[in-house]
C-alpha cells in the first residue's frame, strides 16, 4: 500500500538554522522540497567537486584486479578518513599525469630514433662555420629523381645541397641537409622535436616517469585493500553533507528573523515531527495533501516478505504516483512466473539458483540488506525457472519427463493456451482490482465490463488460434455482451467526442493486449531451439573424432551462455513490459510518482 503523507511547514530562528537542520536530519522523516532558488554556495561547490574527485577515485579502485602480494604488502589502513581521500586524490591525479607523460615520451622517443644519439652541438658548430644545417624526412624519391628540385625551383640557383640519409624507414627518408644557402626559407619538411634532441635524455625521463607511475600505482593498490571501507564511509559523509548544504540553501528565508521549510512527512511518523518541534520551539504547520499537489512523494509499505519487489521498481526507476494503485506484490508475483516462463530451463535455473544462494549467503556476511533482498529476487526468478523448466521437462535443451499436459503436447497448444489465459487473467484481476478502489459505482461497474469483455477475448483467440474453430460459442457471447453492456453503458463518456470517437480502438486494442502475452511462449521457444540447435552442433563435432571432444564442450559452453545472455535480456525486455504497460494500463497506473527521501 502507499503510505498517507501530511504536507509540514517548518518555521525557526534563522540563526538556529543549521541546529534546527541537524535535528529533523537525526528525525530522519521528512521529504524536504525546496522552497528558495538554491543560490550559489562556494561551499557545495566544493563538496561536489570532492564527492566528484572521491567518485573517480572509488572507481578506479574498484576496477584494480588485486592479487595475494597486494594483500600481503598492504600494511594498516589510514586513521584519517579525510586524509586518506586526500592522498588517494592526489596520487590518481598524479598517475594520470604520468601516464600522459609516458605515451608523449614514447611518441617523442620513436620520432628521435631513427636519427640515432647525435649532439646538437654539432650542429651548431657548422652553422659557425657558415653552413646551415636541416633534418627533414620525405618520401623515398624513385631513383634518378632529385626530389629537391620542387623546393629550390623557385629560387636563383647558388650553393649546392648536400644530403646525407640518416636511416630509411616504412618508405621514409630521414635525411641531414647541409649547404651554404640559408635552407630557412624554401618550405622543406623539417622534423620536429618537442621535447629536445637528445635521446637518451628522453629515455631516461621515460624511465623516471615509469618508476613513479609505478610507485602511484603501488600505493592506490594498497588503498584499495586496506582502506577501501574508509573511502566508502566518505563518500557517504560527503553525500549527506551536500545534502544538508542542499537543503539549507533551499530555505526560504523570512525578514531577516526566520527561515522556513516544506516537505512531506508519514502520517504515522507526525507526531514524532510535532514533539521535535514542540520541544525545539520551531512553529510546524501539518496539512492533509492537496489534491492538485504534485510535489507529494510515494512512500511504499511493502509486505516483508514481498520486500525484493522494491529491487525490481529500483532497478527500472519508476514509482507509482501518490494517488495511484501499489502493485508491488502483484507485479513480484507475475514477473517471476514470465521469468520462468521466458527462460524454461530447469538447468540453467539451476545454476542460477546455486549463484543466488551463493550470492545470498555473502550478503548475509555482509549484512547489506540491499544486497540480500537483491539475491532474494534472484532466488526467486530462480526457482520460478526451475519449476517452470520442470513443468515443460527441458534440461539444457533436452528433454525430460515433466508435466504431462505440456510435455505430451506436440505443437505447442497447450502452452499457448496457457499464455492467453494468464493474460486474460492477468488483465482482467487489473480491472477487478481497479473496480474495487473506484468510488463511484459507474466506473465499478464498467472495469467489471472489461474483466468480461477481456474473458470473451480468451475464448476467441482459444478457438481462432488453438482449437480452429468456435464450436459451441454461447460462453464468450454472453461474456461479450454483458461485458459490452456494462462497458457502453457506464464506461464511455458520451459527452466527449475523443471518448466516442476512442471507444472502438480500445475495443481492439484489448484484443490486442491479450496477443501480446503469446511472447511468453514463442521466446521460451526460441531459448528452446537455440538450446537444441548448440548440443546438435556439439554433438556432430566430437562424434566423429573422439580428439574433437574439447572443441565440442567448448561450442556447447559458448552456445548456452549466448543462450543464457539472450534470455535474461528477453525478461528484462518482455517481462518487464507486460507488467508496466500492458497491466498498468488496464489498471490505470501512469508510474508518474516522486520516491520519498526523507533528509537524512
Amino acid at each position: 500500500m502507499i503510505e498517507r503523507m501530511n504536507k509540514v511547514t517548518i518555521v525557526c530562528l534563522a540563526d538556529d538554522q543549521e541546529q534546527s537542520l541537524v535535528e529533523l536530519r537525526k528525525l530522519g522523516s521528512v521529504h524536504v522540497v525546496p522552497t528558495a532558488t538554491e543560490t550559489n554556495s562556494a561551499v557545495l561547490d566544493d563538496l561536489r567537486r570532492e564527492h566528484g574527485e572521491l567518485v573517480q577515485v572509488l572507481f578506479y579502485l574498484r576496477s584494480l584486479k588485486l592479487t595475494d602480494a597486494d594483500r600481503q604488502a598492504a600494511g594498516t589502513p589510514m586513521a584519517d578518513g579525510e586524509a586518506c581521500c586526500r592522498e588517494c586524490g592526489a596520487a590518481l591525479t598524479r598517475l594520470r599525469h604520468l601516464n600522459e607523460r609516458c605515451v608523449t615520451l614514447d611518441r617523442e622517443i620513436a620520432r628521435l630514433e631513427p636519427w640515432g644519439q647525435f649532439d646538437i652541438a654539432a650542429l651548431e658548430r657548422l652553422k659557425a662555420q657558415g653552413w646551415h644545417t636541416a633534418l627533414v624526412i620525405h618520401p623515398q624519391p624513385p631513383k634518378g629523381v632529385d626530389w629537391l628540385a620542387k623546393y629550390t625551383e623557385d629560387v636563383e640557383e647558388g650553393e649546392p645541397i648536400y644530403e646525407y640519409v640518416v636511416a630509411r624507414q616504412k618508405g621514409q627518408l630521414h635525411s641531414l641537409l647541409v649547404s651554404r644557402r640559408d635552407l630557412s626559407g624554401l618550405g622543406l619538411p623539417m622534423a620536429n622535436f618537442p621535447e629536445g634532441s637528445d635521446l637518451g635524455a628522453l629515455r631516461r625521463m621515460s624511465h623516471d616517469a615509469r618508476h613513479e607511475r609505478n610507485e602511484c600505482e603501488k600505493l592506490l593498490r594498497r588503498h584499495a585493500v586496506v582502506d577501501l571501507a574508509s573511502l566508502n564511509q566518505q563518500i557517504q559523509r560527503l553525500e549527506s553533507e551536500i545534502r544538508f548544504e542542499q537543503t539549507r540553501e533551499g530555505m526560504g528565508k523570512s525578514g531577516g528573523r526566520l527561515a522556513f521549510l516544506q516537505g512531506y512527512v508519514p502520517e504515522a511518523q507526525l507526531d514524532e515531527l510535532r514533539e521535535l518541534a514542540h520541544g525545539k520551539g520551531w512553529a510546524i504547520r501539518y496539512e492533509e495533501v492537496a489534491d492538485d499537489d504534485m510535489d507529494v512523494p510515494t512512500k511504499l509499505l511493502i509486505p516483508k516478505a514481498f520486500r525484493m519487489a522494491q529491487v525490481v521498481l529500483d532497478f527500472i526507476g519508476i514509482v507509482p504516483g501518490y494517488r495511484e494503485v501499489d502493485v508491488s506484490v502483484s507485479l513480484l508475483v507475475f514477473l517471476a512466473l514470465f521469468c520462468g516462463m521466458l527462460i524454461g530451463d530447469a538447468g540453467y535455473g539451476t545454476i542460477f539458483t546455486l549463484g543466488s544462494l551463493w550470492f545470498f549467503l555473502k550478503a548475509k556476511k555482509l549484512g547489506d540488506r540491499k544486497m540480500v533482498e537483491s539475491s532474494k529476487l534472484l532466488l526467486v526468478m530462480s526457482l520460478s525457472v526451475v519449476g517452470w523448466g520442470a513443468l515443460t521437462g527441458n534440461w539444457f535443451g533436452l528433454k525430460a519427463p515433466g508435466l504431462p499436459w505440456f510435455t505430451h503436447d506436440q505443437n505447442n497448444e497447450h502452452i499457448q493456451l496457457f499464455c492467453f489465459f494468464l493474460g486474460a487473467g492477468h488483465m482482467a484481476l487489473a480491472h477487478l482490482w481497479r473496480a474495487k478502489l473506484s468510488p463511484g459505482w459507474r466506473d465499478r461497474l464498467a472495469n467489471v465490463g472489461w474483466a468480461l469483455f477481456l474473458g470473451g477475448n480468451y475464448f476467441t483467440v482459444k478457438g481462432m488460434l488453438i482449437d480452429g474453430s468456435f464450436g459451441d460459442f454461447t460462453i464468450p457471447k454472453w461474456l461479450y455482451i454483458a461485458g459490452t453492456a456494462l462497458i457502453v453503458c457506464f464506461g464511455i463518456n458520451w459527452r466527449s467526442i475523443s471518448d466516442i470517437i476512442n471507444s472502438p480502438f480500445t475495443f481492439i486494442n484489448s484484443f490486442g493486449d491479450l496477443l501480446s502475452y503469446v511472447r511468453l511462449f514463442a521466446v521460451g521457444l526460441s531459448s528452446l531451439e537455440i538450446a537444441k540447435a548448440f548440443n546438435s552442433m556439439a554433438a556432430g563435432i566430437w562424434s566423429g573424432n573422439r580428439c574433437l571432444i574439447p572443441i565440442g564442450i567448448l561450442v556447447l559452453g559458448i552456445g548456452h551462455l549466448l543462450n543464457v545472455a539472450l534470455a535474461v535480456m528477453s525478461v528484462l525486455v518482455h517481462g518487464i513490459r507486460l507488467n508496466t504497460l500492458e497491466f498498468s494500463g488496464h489498471i490505470g497506473l501512469e508510474w508518474s510518482g516522486r520516491p520519498y527521501r526523507p533528509f537524512r
